[in-house]
């Protein structure tokens, strides 16, 4: 009788202990929601901070001056190409003032426009063009191509004649020549050699293929042995060479740049390796369509 009478005791008690566990439960919760929001935020790594900060300066500086000078080459073709139509203007203006009795306008670097022009009187308009009729050359139409024809050819179409001179039989695209020689066929200077020697009747176009017309030895002064794909690509840099080869092995594969970056072993977000696709680009040598980049089909027809 007497265990039945201190059972609510017991129970109180046991109510309270279970109270008292409770609060201390909440208790320890506020610490640790406490301690997680003193805890120290982690801290970086401030060396490789450092270094990385470093190496994409590095990285953006390279980029930088490798586009820089490929501005500067472009302005330098450009001014070139300026330059030889500024000559042969002026030649033109001095023959047809030979031929006209017509002063020769002088022109100044900074515009380019004639200072003044004189014309010589003409007193008697049937004489005056009976001296005319008599002065004019019978071959007026080439004095302008023979003119040009004088002046000795540059390093680029002697390179483009040579290797003609030594391929007699074919014809070659305007990319096909610009891989065995080394020059790129959306360049002037190339464009101009190509002119230059059709101006002077050493080539022929038919199409969009290049003959060799009229054969001359002595200005196809560049040794033969030059004119290879593998010699090309020992001129290449290491990153363009390396892109070459893959996909000289594989010219029906078509690759993404990260594919061919992973191939080669280079990282497709870095300067180097996007510049060697641009130079590969300019030269004709790759195709590149939606994002997909394979070997020009033209570079395989060249035997």
């Amino acid at each position: 009788m007497k265990d039945v009478i201190d059972l609510p005791k017991e129970a109180e008690t046991e109510l309270k202990t279970k109270k008292e566990f409770q609060n201390r439960i909440l208790e320890l919760k506020k610490e640790l929601r406490s301690i997680k929001i003193s805890q120290p935020k982690p801290i970086a790594d401030e060396r490789a901070l450092e270094r990385s900060r470093a190496q994409g300066f590095k990285e953006a500086e390279k980029d930088y001056l490798s586009k820089l000078k490929q501005s500067e080459n472009t302005y330098k073709s450009i001014e070139k190409v300026l330059n030889n139509y500024q000559n042969n203007l002026k030649q033109i203006i001095t023959n047809c003032s030979k031929l006209l009795q017509v002063e020769v306008p002088t022109f100044t670097s900074k515009s380019n426009l004639p200072l003044r022009e004189k014309v010589i009187p003409i007193s008697n308009p049937s004489q005056t063009h009976s001296k005319i009729q008599n002065d004019i050359p019978h071959d007026i139409d080439n004095v302008i191509d023979n003119d040009i024809e004088q002046k000795e050819l540059g390093l680029c179409p002697k390179k483009v004649y040579s290797f003609l001179f030594a391929n007699p039989d074919r014809g070659f695209t305007k990319i096909q020549l610009g891989l065995m020689t080394g020059y790129s066929p959306k360049s002037g200077g190339f464009n101009n050699a190509i002119y230059n020697l059709n101006t002077r009747g050493l080539i022929r176009r038919e199409g969009n293929l290049v003959h060799l017309k009229e054969i001359d030895p002595q200005i196809a002064s560049e040794t033969q042995e030059e004119f290879s794909i593998d010699l090309f690509v020992k001129k290449l840099p290491k990153c363009p060479q390396e892109i070459f080869k893959l996909l000289l092995d594989n010219p029906h594969q078509e690759y993404s740049k990260e594919e061919i970056a992973e191939e080669t072993g280079y990282s497709p977000g870095s300067g180097g390796f996007n510049n060697s696709l641009y130079k590969l680009n300019a030269l004709g040598i790759i195709d590149r369509n939606n994002g997909s980049i394979k070997l020009n089909p033209e570079i395989l027809e060249i035997e």
